[in-house]
């Protein structure tokens, strides 16, 4: 189920810069236990220069949030 805020969200670690985190409207909110099902790496499906990019699935199959990791 979508948070109510139904917006994405960029989070940036605190503890590395180079890391930071877009979720969104269909992410159901941190902290949920189980709600990222699948990470499926970028770089495993095309060759690009670039971060890498972590995109999470839910049980469905629906992208719910973006790791990227300068």
């Amino acid at each position: 189920m979508p948070r109510e805020n139904n917006q994405m969200r960029l989070t940036v670690s605190p503890d590395d810069n180079d890391v930071g985190y877009v979720t969104l409207p269909a992410h159901p909110g941190p902290g949920v236990p189980g709600a990222v099902k699948r990470t499926i790496r970028l770089r495993t499906l095309l060759d690009y220069a670039g971060p890498d990019l972590n995109l999470d699935l839910d049980s469905e199959g629906n992208l719910i949030g973006v790791e990227f990791v300068g």
